[in-house]
Formats: C-alpha cells, sequence, structure tokens
C-alpha cells in the first residue's frame, strides 16, 4: 500500500481536506462525543494546544492515498513527559478502514517519533464507547 503522511498546517485548505476525512467518519463522532462532527472540529484540532505545549509539539498529519487524504493523525512530542509522544487521534475514514491503513499509517507516525530523537514510547488512548478499535 503506497500512503504517505504529511504534516497540515492549519490553513484553509488543509483544514477543508482535515474536515472532510472527519465527516466521511461519522461513526467516530457518535461513539466518542454522541454527537455529529461539528462544522469547526478540523479547526479545533489544528488549533488546540495542551497548557505547557507549544504548537510546534502538535504534529496533525493528513494520511495520503495518492492524492486523497483518507485519514489523519494527531501526536503531541513530549506528552505528559519527554520521553512520551502522545496519539491524540488516528481516524481512518469509514470507506477506507479495514485495508490496512490504520497500521501503515501508525508505522509512518512511529518513524516519524523515531527520527525526533527525544521520544522512545508512544501512547494512545482509546475512548471506551470506540473500544472495538483496540485490536488494531
Amino acid at each position: 500500500m503506497d500512503i504517505c503522511l504529511r504534516r497540515l498546517q492549519g490553513e484553509s485548505p488543509d483544514i477543508a481536506e482535515l474536515q472532510s476525512v472527519l465527516e466521511a467518519a461519522p461513526r467516530y463522532a457518535r461513539l466518542t462525543t454522541n454527537s455529529r462532527v461539528g462544522p469547526d472540529d478540523a479547526y479545533s484540532i489544528c488549533t488546540t494546544c495542551p497548557d505547557g505545549k507549544t504548537y510546534e509539539e502538535i504534529f496533525v498529519f493528513g494520511v495520503f492515498l495518492q492524492d486523497t487524504m483518507v485519514a489523519c493523525v494527531d501526536v503531541i512530542r513530549s506528552f505528559p513527559d519527554q520521553q512520551t509522544a502522545h496519539m491524540v487521534l488516528i481516524l481512518i475514514t469509514e470507506s477506507y478502514q479495514r485495508r490496512g491503513i490504520g497500521k501503515a499509517a501508525y508505522e509512518l507516525v512511529e518513524s516519524k517519533v523515531i527520527s525526533w530523537g527525544t521520544c522512545s514510547r508512544m501512547r494512545i488512548g482509546v475512548v471506551q464507547s470506540n473500544g472495538a478499535v483496540l485490536p488494531f
């Protein structure tokens, strides 16, 4: 599978593509927030920064299959401690799920995290209502 990872810049074209990915995975919003994808959810992902972190430590990636963004990954470098990269979100559009894209995207993100030279472990939180993703 030929997928690539590109860091999103949080500008208009990136936000629009990210919003399309979120809207193409409505089941995630229902399972985790019991609501629909909001019109500003992509903007929120690109602009939310935990206390004590800078935007340089927030990495929102688009996962592309050819020229189409089919997934997104949100990672915070050195959070909650210096050695940990925290994966806030990995989301695959519903029409591309169960094709190995999540695993391939994770491996690309893991390589990126290793290249930083600061994080020796990754963690991800899974909302209990979305537990079906745990075998991933």
